[in-house]
């Protein structure tokens, strides 16, 4: 799976993550759950690891990875144009009311092989359809739960 996020700041900034695979950082290695099989499996997970670190570092796979920040900086961008889609209007505090939290991009490498999937994570269809929450629960006039309104 690879996973980018675009998300929301407070001052219309945005960060980016990006994971191979997921959660994992850069020169961060994940305890080995097979610990009791042995230092053969330990060993075998930091050769792949680092297997793994040297593609993702490749100048192939950087230039790669640019075009995918430019490509989703700029899907980003289009989407901020269109007032009411991530920020609403001003709140009583004239700050912008954030109406989704990230930009999430999947490339599936499991059950839906092949897969890409764009996300607006808690935005109006992932709060209708999927099992997104509203960012902004203090808009809320009623006493319905945030995300199920």
């Amino acid at each position: 799976m690879v996973l980018f996020v675009c998300q929301g700041g407070g001052s219309g900034s945005a960060g980016y993550l990006l994971t191979f695979p997921p959660r994992a950082r850069r020169g961060e290695v994940k305890p080995n759950r097979n610990h009791d099989r042995g230092s053969h499996m330990t060993s075998d997970l930091v050769v792949r690891a680092e297997r793994e670190r040297e593609i993702v570092s490749s100048p192939e796979a950087q230039a790669l990875q640019q075009a995918i920040f430019k490509a989703v900086r700029a899907y980003s961008d289009f989407l901020e144009r269109h007032d009411g889609l991530i920020w609403g209007r001003d709140g009583d505090d004239g700050l912008p009311t954030m109406m989704a939290q990230a930009l999430v991009i999947t490339a599936d490498y499991g059950a839906d092989y092949g897969s890409i999937d764009i996300t607006l994570k808690d935005g109006a269809l992932d709060q209708l359809y999927g099992e997104g929450a509203d960012p902004d629960p203090g808009l809320l006039q009623d006493d319905t739960p945030a995300g199920k309104h």
